[in-house]
């Protein structure tokens, strides 16, 4: 007799469970910024760990905002920003194309 195990897998910021079929889990270890301390949660100054996170596309768009090219170790690095009806500035295009 055989099983079928599903796994399931949230996404770290809104909780929405994310598909591993399509590809839309997106496994991303950014730079978060803390205010409380990692044993007691105690507030400190504001400080920047890096994470290793789960996100659904829809999050990663929102949240990925350096946009990167360049070749050999020569890049560019830039925040993407958007107009108001979601159109990336650099490019023209949707976000949800970009991904």
């Amino acid at each position: 007799m055989s099983k079928n195990v599903h796994t399931s897998y949230a996404c770290d910021i809104c909780g929405k469970e994310i598909e591993l079929c399509n590809g839309g889990l997106i496994e991303a270890k950014v730079p978060a910024r803390f205010m409380t301390e990692q044993n007691e949660g105690r507030y400190v100054d504001p400080y920047y760990y890096e994470v290793e996170i789960d996100l659904c596309q829809e999050c990663a768009n929102k949240g990925l905002r350096i946009d990167a090219s360049g070749a050999m170790g020569y890049n560019n690095y830039s925040i993407r920003k958007e107009f108001e009806d979601g159109r990336n500035d650099q490019t023209g295009l949707d976000n949800d194309f970009l991904a």
